[in-house]
């Protein structure tokens, strides 16, 4: 009913989900929409036809590809779906420092905004690229050593080879 009366009405929203409580008292539509939407009327008519009190919610695009549902680019449920309680905000930085290809449709979820797990995993990510920083300093800390020891090596094979022929 709700989606056909938004239809008539051209109101510029989707709607995405109906809740009823269990007393059939209250019915709560959940709807997405670019702006703000002036749906007094809307509400009016459809508290006439139902009999019952109306609830509009507006809701984001997270929270809408929350409500729906899906699987995200990596193959599991929707992040925002099964575990996710609160969206923390994502940068692009983000993206960038867990070396990520910048492109839209790679790094962009199912609701077109940056995936929300570039903001979960970034902490993970920025302690192994400190642990790989500290191993590969370590690394040529060792090659260096190794380098001065055969040097040395070879400086005194060298040596005691002059020392032998005179």
């Amino acid at each position: 009913i709700c989606s056909d009366m938004i239809a008539e009405r051209e109101l510029p929203m989707k709607l995405i989900r109906a809740e009823y409580t269990f007393d059939a008292s209250r019915v709560t539509f959940y709807f997405f929409s670019e702006n703000r939407v002036d749906f007094r009327e809307l509400v009016k008519e459809i508290a006439h036809k139902l009999r019952m009190r109306i609830e509009m919610r507006q809701v984001g695009v997270r929270d809408v590809a929350r409500i729906i549902g899906g699987y995200g680019p990596c193959g599991r449920e929707l992040c925002c779906t099964s575990f996710l309680r609160s969206f923390e905000p994502v940068s692009i930085r983000m993206a960038k420092k867990q070396d990520m290809v910048l492109n839209p449709a790679k790094i962009s979820g199912v609701c077109g905004r940056l995936l929300c797990c570039l903001a979960y995993e970034f902490p993970v990510y920025e302690d192994i690229k400190k642990d790989i920083a500290e191993m590969k300093s370590a690394a040529v800390r060792e090659k260096q050593e190794e380098e001065r020891r055969l040097a040395d090596q070879r400086r005194e094979a060298e040596e005691r080879q002059r020392a032998e022929e005179r």
